[in-house]
């Protein structure tokens, strides 16, 4: 098994592969001291049995089903590539990863702010350019690093909208509303640039 896993790792020699080799090298290494612990013969055509499908089963849920969820599947992902590698060698002619399931990532528990939340952070007594900052973030949706990019030459005042730079270099329309475009005027009275 280690030659197998040997073979299996050398594509990924590359500076740019340095740490998805190292990631796969933790996984395969774990595999190696559970199936072949130090040195015993055991070859990966050898994991083509229901009883070695079992044990892998077994042994992998012990080892990571306590951990995250991306946790379990990186190293899920990674046994399944080295897999895959070994079926095309022809070392292996089934899956046994087959039983193991990636598991679904925890749910969110971000809340968004309620509306009486959003009021009192805009009601504060805070500078002007901040209050019209966090404003405009909030009627837009917008990035912070979107806004924070407008110059006011891509402002369009009238029409309550600007260009902007998406990530990803993707250019697209942001609207605001009645709060922004009170403010706007006071912030940039007398300004004609920046």
């Amino acid at each position: 098994m280690p030659t197998a896993a040997a073979a299996y790792l050398a594509p990924l020699s590359g500076p740019e592969q340095r740490n998805t080799q190292r990631a796969y090298r933790s996984t395969l290494r774990a595999l190696i001291a559970e199936f072949a612990p130090s040195g015993t013969p055991f070859t990966v055509a050898e994991l083509d049995t229901e009883t070695a499908v079992e044990r892998l089963t077994a042994w992998f849920g012990d080892r990571w089903n306590h951990r995250a969820a991306a946790t379990f599947n990186r190293h899920l992902d990674a046994l399944r590539s080295a897999v895959a590698f070994w079926i095309d060698q022809g070392w292996l002619t089934t899956d046994p990863t087959r039983r193991l399931r990636r598991r679904g990532r925890g749910p969110d528990r971000t809340r968004a702010l309620s509306v009486a939340d959003i009021d009192a952070l805009l009601d504060l007594d805070v500078p002007l350019r901040e209050k019209t900052f966090w404003t405009i973030l909030y009627e837009t949706a917008a990035r912070a690093s979107e806004v924070l990019a407008l110059d006011i030459e891509d402002l369009d005042r009238r029409n309550r909208r600007a260009k902007v730079t998406r990530k990803g270099s993707a250019v697209d329309i942001i609207v605001w509303q009645t709060g922004t475009a009170r403010l706007l005027p006071k912030l940039l009275s007398g300004r004609t640039r920046g």
